[in-house]
């Protein structure tokens, strides 16, 4: 997903090349795309979901973490970035663990209970619905399945791409969606936890999410 996008400048001067360089680096692969799949704890065989995956680094990283066996299907909405995740593969080792298609979250083109787990980098802000894009995700997840949203905070003085006069009140709305989100996957049945955190040393505000256990009901004798 096109951070640069998801914050756009607040003042209208054109961005200068060496910002633009550090944009176009970091949608290509950072630190942040391999520490956030790390921390899903891939297993061999598993079926990773990419939702929103941008130029695809996410999903180059899964697929080296998920054996021959296992596939990580890349969900990206944007053509342009379909051609891109598409050469990408073209050009992986792994090609044949990875499959790119066309959908949205409130809508995901896999079916009923195939998927181990899901990223999602950098999109909260996109959803418009986020409660249906949570029961598609209860729907797709496994008994064991897993959910990771993170959301990179360019606003903080931290962050690598921070500029006060780029960034400066664009995250206002951050930690509403987040909280939105948060509910949105409770109300759909998953064990939900928020946090403020560090990702590959980037600030980010993170999600995490599974599938509740169900709790035995009582049979009177």
């Amino acid at each position: 997903m096109n951070v640069a996008d998801q914050h756009p400048p607040t003042n209208h001067r054109r961005s200068s090349p060496r910002y633009l360089l550090k944009v176009v680096s970091h949608l290509w692969a950072s630190d942040v795309h391999q520490a956030a799949v790390e921390r899903l704890q891939l297993s061999n065989g598993e079926h990773v979901l990419d939702l929103g995956a941008g130029l695809g680094p996410a999903t180059i990283a899964a697929s080296r973490q998920i054996g021959s066996v296992g596939r990580v299907t890349a969900i990206e909405p944007s053509r342009i970035m379909r051609v891109a995740i598409h050469l990408r593969r073209a050009l992986n080792r792994n090609r044949q663990r990875i499959a790119v298609q066309d959908g949205l979250a409130e809508d995901l083109p896999v079916p009923n209970c195939s998927v181990d787990a899901v990223i999602a980098l950098n999109i909260v802000h996109l959803l418009d619905a986020p409660h249906a894009a949570a029961a598609e995700l209860a729907r797709v997840l496994t008994s064991h399945g897993r959910v990771l949203f993170v959301e990179e905070d360019l606003e903080h003085p931290d962050h690598s791409l921070h500029e006060p006069t780029r960034h400066h009140g664009a995250h206002s709305g951050l930690g509403e969606g987040i909280d939105t989100m948060s509910i949105a996957l409770s109300a759909a049945g998953l064990a939900t936890t928020v946090l403020v955190d560090q990702i590959g040393n980037q600030p980010a505000h993170v999600i995490t999410a599974t599938l509740a256990p169900i709790t035995p009901t009582a049979t009177v004798a």
